[in-house]
């Protein structure tokens, strides 16, 4: 059995420093970053790469260049650093922690589109799409599980009963020319997967699929052009709270990873109304657009930036890696099919963001309005004000991306595992609460 990582944290307790256990299983403390002594570090000292996870020498109670065993070991483990203690207490409660659903080696089997459904528990998720261990290519499409009761697969884990891949995770049929290489995806009511799908090959293009999750091989295909042009690779998704549109992004990397044509149109982020038909541009300022997600009053978007994996030399330090916001603006305009339509447009664009590892992939928001990322060594979260909080420090491939998965949880997708985060403070956005009435498109 694969070795499970269980780890549970007091956030009340004083300490700034802590020894973590290499098997984090059992009760074990925060670990608190002093900014202060982050802030000038001894010299000499080598500059950190951009992928080598960050384990602050304050927390690990040593000097940078010391005791690399330590720094190793905390790497290696689970754990919280706190960035700003009073702020961290809304979100952790005395009871978080990280509980590692499944892990199956050698198998990206949980790449993106994680999408969580209440009415029965269950999490779906997508393989990676042209990615080393995703086993999908120019000629073999990725792959959308699920996991029916993730508190059940959860309580057996914490417990140290076994679970895995074979046993805890099923895929989900679609079986469509039309729905190939999925990558972002969220709920579309509570009977529905709202799916971004990069597309394979020259002709079965990306865009937007509803697949009903009763009658998955039925799925609706929403968008799969832009005025006879297709989009390079849609990669992530959001619907609007008051409109219903669906704001998504669109990348490069069916082009990067060999399996679409080379870019045919720019990088940007687009707003889809599926009751009109009306397909609006929003941006193309962002310069690799991925990651998306929509505040839940409406007002400001999000979007991260992964162009350090988008353009050679790859990867790149120095390119964008940041999340951009933008305050989104709405007007009622007249319509051909419909009475009225809801121009969106994106304003003043701004720097939210930039985190201390890798890039920002995939991103989410609580209810409190703050931001969550996955990077390469953990989920940063930021205040609304673009203060960091926090960061969830998960080893090996760190977090691709997340959802809150109901009140208190967020699921994470990690390649090669699934983690679940339990005893939060906060909730997510009701997401199967989307489109709101009225504004719903209904499949056939």
């Amino acid at each position: 059995m694969a070795k499970r990582f269980v780890f549970t944290v007091g956030l009340l307790a004083a300490a700034t420093t802590s020894t973590v256990a290499s098997n984090a299983v059992g009760p074990a403390p925060v670990l608190y970053v002093d900014l202060a002594r982050e802030a000038s570090l001894p010299v000499p000292f080598t500059g950190r790469d951009i992928f080598v996870p960050y384990v602050p020498a304050s927390i690990a109670n040593v000097s940078v260049g010391a005791s690399r065993n330590q720094h190793d070991a905390l790497a290696a483990t689970p754990h919280f650093q706190i960035r700003n203690a009073k702020l961290a207490r809304t979100i952790l409660t005395p009871d978080a922690r990280m509980v590692q659903l499944v892990y199956e080696p050698g198998y990206a089997f949980a790449h993106e589109a994680v999408t969580y459904f209440p009415n029965t528990d269950s999490l779906y998720f997508c393989s990676d799409a042209g990615g080393r261990l995703g086993r999908s290519n120019a000629s073999t499409n990725n792959v959308e599980f699920q996991i029916r009761n993730i508190t059940d697969v959860a309580a057996r884990a914490a417990s140290g009963q076994p679970t895995s891949f074979a046993q805890d995770v099923e895929e989900v049929k679609i079986d469509s020319d039309s729905v190939q290489m999925i990558n972002g995806g969220m709920p579309y009511g509570s009977d529905h997967v709202l799916l971004a799908t990069s597309g394979r090959g020259d002709t079965l293009p990306g865009g937007l699929a509803l697949v009903p999750r009763a009658n998955s091989t039925n799925p609706t295909i929403l968008l799969n052009n832009a005025y006879g042009r297709q989009f390079n690779s849609p990669n992530d998704v959001g619907v609007h709270p008051i409109s219903g549109q669906i704001f998504f992004t669109d990348a490069l990397y069916g082009a990067v990873q060999g399996f679409r044509p080379n870019l045919s149109m720019p990088l940007m982020t687009w707003a889809y109304d599926p009751l009109s038909g009306n397909l609006k541009a929003l941006d193309d300022t962002v310069t690799v657009p991925n990651g998306l997600v929509i505040s839940p009053d409406g007002k400001t978007v999000y979007i991260t930036d992964t162009s350090p994996v988008g353009f050679p030399p790859n990867p790149k330090a120095s390119n964008r890696a940041s999340i951009i916001a933008f305050d989104v603006t709405s007007e009622s305009v007249p319509g051909s099919s419909t009475e009225h339509i809801t121009a969106h447009s994106l304003v003043n664009r701004r720097l939210f963001a930039w985190p201390e590892t890798g890039f920002c992939d995939g991103i989410t928001v609580d209810t409190n309005g703050n931001v969550y990322c996955g990077t390469q060594d953990g989920i940063e979260v930021w205040s609304p004000q673009g203060l960091s909080i926090m960061k969830m420090f998960l080893p090996n491939d760190g977090a691709v991306d997340l959802a809150f998965a109901g009140h208190g949880r967020i699921a994470v997708s990690a390649q090669e595992r699934i983690w679940l985060i339990e005893g939060l403070a906060v909730g997510g956005p009701d997401f199967t609460a989307l489109p709101p009435k009225g504004k719903k498109f209904e499949s056939a």
